[in-house]
């Protein structure tokens, strides 16, 4: 059998010919039609297919043979799949432009003449075997370069194409059309995909013979960045198809859960977990193909990528892990609110309903209690109760902290959030109330009076069945006027609240179809989150990292600087943080040597004189403990009222048990050396400055405390900065002063400070609705 070689151009138009008889040399041409078919030269195989006696001549025709056929094989796959009719005209100017200057020269390929006539000759002159070398990979690289030079045009043009449709689905993507989007992010991939079969056409055994050419990082680079367009595409379909169901994992999704509790006309179908399990499947689709995106994307060389791109280039893949990340971040949070919804079996949640007008560490008195039971999305059942009914079904006695031992000799479910930090109390709140003989929470939700306010004023009053009508100013009054009313025994506040939040929840599917007043809920939701009067905790690791995401976990921040937290606990001071008003001042001053001392000033005005009702009219009797960064000594502290410590009875005696979480804050906990009014310990990582403070009514008290910081300014340059953290329940006015030392200069300071002159900075005083951060830069 006989196989014969194509005629070919090379650069100077001459051409080759020659015939390899391939009977004599007992090669299978289905052997070698396999091979080329499938785009591959393999020296390794020639050998192995080529018989012992074939001599040297014959067994380096043979690898001409195959890297011409495979050559052909590619150019005609490349004009196949050239939109423009690429002609051979074309490829050859091509290759006039792109061969760089030291390939072998005419000499060369004049030697290759003789290949049809040579074949048969025992021996060949070394020079003459070394042309053959050349020319064994000279002629399939040439081909494959005129393939990628002849592709050039059309793949720019496709890729273009592609480029733009994945602008219109961003486009779309930002407008919320998730229709329009995923049809956009189809047709760009689909354009990626055809540009990249186009690059893939010339075959891998001839790109593979370009490796030590300079196009070769071009041809790498185009084939990866067209991969990774080919795979963001393809998991912008996915994106597309997951912001179709984006309003699973959104506020609206709450919003439906709660209202089923009372039906109405403007209901709206509840999500289901089916449609949780389709959304996760989607945005895990899209982070595997984002992955693979950013593995074709390593391959790429920025170097060669055209000027006009090469930024965009390198901001993608930086990008890329934040984008998938980000993705994988919204699967986790749809699984754990599928999971908090109910979708995976019921959820049973205790709600902590706080009174801030009698302030505790994490926002107001446990008066009222709610089970919520939740159930594939629907809120099934909200049943509150008084909290003491839990408190006198335990079995077992806890000693409670010693403030709290004023009033109360046990430790119970109504002063379970004694902790600022609220993931702490919650455990603690839902450990006595399991203690009772209910149920395990699956979590606890603290929702203070503040955040009921906020609603009432968004969403106008709400007649309560059988009561007054009731809103935003008059609904604490209210409340505070029917619990200090009631006797004994009676559950008149329990009722009031058993009618007044299934009325509230079942506005919701009002307010959301009234738009802005579905809007104004929606905030005042945001703004109770960010204010800390509406915290959540969740037993499920997966539902706790959730809360933290959406900062609704009332943890208390970490800072590697300066702190401030201010914890006030209303023992036996009635209802009267209602009528308190407070200021705060936090100055800090930076000495020579760079130390700072801080001085805390905190005013309570007591306006109940003022008011008609007597539980507003009481002495505030409030045990205050002041947060600061572990390690703070104390220099001097004033406006404490000394309240000695007496324990009601012998603990130990009477075998009460000890709280884990009390013990390790009051094994820490002692008398100032300086001032015996005043307790020093450590809480959650922070030093703590505790004491008495009583304020009765018409009258003004300042507490102040200097400490010294356990962090010293360093270097010609360094900064400082200061986190505020709210305490819930209250709203402050707050103000914050920085001083440097003569030599020292601010160079930078957020908007927050304003320069008054001589090395001090200051921030105008204003409510403290959540936590804030401050900073400045020093330089010596």
């Amino acid at each position: 059998m006989r196989f014969v070689l194509p005629q070919l151009h090379d650069i100077r138009h001459r051409k080759l010919s020659g015939v390899l008889d391939l009977e004599r040399m007992r090669v299978s041409p289905a052997v070698l039609d396999l091979r080329t078919s499938r785009g591959e030269v393999d020296a390794s195989f020639v050998r192995r297919a080529l018989p012992v006696h074939v001599t040297e001549a014959e067994r380096i025709a043979m690898h001409v043979a195959f890297a011409v056929a495979l050559t052909k094989a590619g150019m005609r796959n490349s004009e196949q799949s050239d939109p423009y009719g690429s002609s051979s005209h074309r490829e050859e100017s091509s290759i006039l432009e792109m061969v760089p200057a030291a390939m072998p020269q005419e000499s060369s390929f004049r030697e290759l003449q003789g290949i049809a006539t040579s074949f048969t000759r025992p021996r060949l002159p070394k020079t003459f075997v070394l042309g053959l070398l050349i020319a064994a990979l000279l002629v399939p690289s040439l081909a494959a370069i005129a393939g990628a030079a002849t592709m050039e045009r059309s793949l720019v043009n496709a890729a273009s194409d592609a480029v733009r449709a994945l602008e219109t689905a961003a486009g779309a993507m930002k407008e919320l059309d998730s229709g329009a989007a995923e049809g956009a992010f189809g047709e760009a991939e689909e354009q990626f995909r055809d540009a990249h079969r186009e690059l893939t056409s010339v075959g891998l055994g001839a790109l593979s013979l370009l490796a030590e050419l300079p196009l070769s990082a071009k041809l790498t680079t185009g084939k990866a960045l067209l991969e990774a367009g080919e795979d963001i595409a393809a998991g912008g379909i996915h994106m597309s198809r997951a912001l179709g169901m984006v309003r699973l994992i959104s506020p609206e999704t709450l919003l439906a859960a709660v209202a089923p509790l009372a039906e109405s006309p403007h209901s709206q179908k509840n999500a289901s977990a089916q449609e949780f399990g389709d959304f996760e499947q989607e945005l895990t689709s899209a982070a595997n193909l984002l992955a693979s995106a950013a593995r074709s994307l390593e391959r790429v060389d920025a170097g060669v990528v055209p000027e006009p791109y090469r930024e965009r280039v390198v901001r993608l893949k930086a990008a890329l892990p934040q984008i998938r990340s980000g993705i994988e971040t919204l699967e986790e949070s749809a699984h754990a609110l599928a999971g908090i919804l109910g979708m995976q079996g019921t959820r049973r949640y205790l709600v902590l309903l706080q009174n801030a007008s009698e302030r505790r560490p994490t926002g107001g008195f446990i008066g009222n209690v709610a089970i919520a039971t939740v159930r594939n999305g629907r809120l099934e059942e909200l049943r509150v109760e008084d909290s003491y009914l839990f408190d006198g079904q335990l079995v077992r006695y806890t000693v409670p902290p010693k403030p709290i031992q004023d009033i109360s000799a046990a430790w119970s479910l109504h002063d379970a959030n004694w902790f600022r930090d609220f993931p702490t109390s919650a455990k603690v709140a839902a450990g006595f109330f399991e203690e009772t003989g209910a149920l395990t929470p699956d979590g606890v939700i603290a929702v203070n009076s503040r955040t009921l306010e906020r609603l009432l004023e968004v969403m106008g009053p709400v007649t309560v069945p059988g009561g007054p009508s009731v809103d935003s100013r008059s609904f604490v009054d209210l409340l505070n006027t029917i619990g200090a009313d009631q006797r004994p025994g009676e559950t008149t506040q329990v009722r009031m609240m058993s009618s007044l939040l299934p009325a509230l929840l079942a506005r919701f599917p009002q307010v959301r179809a009234e738009g802005d007043a579905g809007a104004g809920a929606l905030e005042a939701l945001r703004e109770s989150v960010l204010a800390g009067d509406l915290m959540v905790w969740f037993r499920d690791l997966e539902e706790e990292a959730f809360a933290k995401f959406l900062g609704a976990s009332g943890a208390l921040p970490s800072a590697n600087s300066d702190f401030l937290a201010i914890v006030a606990a209303n023992i036996n001071g009635f209802k009267t943080d209602r009528v308190i008003e407070e200021s705060v001042r936090h100055e800090a001053v930076v000495d020579a040597d760079g130390g700072v001392v801080d001085t805390v000033t905190l005013t309570r005005q007591h306006r109940g004189n003022e008011r008609q009702e007597q539980f507003y009219r009481q002495v505030n009797k409030t045990y205050l403990r002041i947060l600061v960064p572990q390690g703070a000594e104390l220099l001097a502290a004033e406006g404490f009222t000394c309240d000695p410590y007496e324990p009601p009875m012998d603990y130990r005696a009477a075998e009460y048990r000890v709280h884990e979480e009390l013990a390790v804050l009051e094994a820490t906990t002692h008398p100032s050396d300086g001032n015996a009014c005043v307790e020093i310990g450590e809480e959650s990582g922070k030093a703590s400055f505790g004491g008495w403070v009583f304020v009765s009514p018409g009258e003004t008290l300042a507490v102040r405390l200097t400490y010294r910081l356990p962090l010293r300014l360093q270097g010609p340059v360094d900064s400082y900065r200061l986190l505020v953290a709210k305490q819930p329940g209250s709203e402050p006015m707050f103000s914050a002063v920085l001083r440097a030392p003569p030599g020292w200069r601010i160079a930078w300071h957020d908007e927050g400070f304003a320069d008054g002159g001589s090395g001090e900075f200051a921030t105008f005083p204003e409510p403290l609705v959540r936590n804030r951060f401050f900073g400045a830069v020093l330089v010596r």
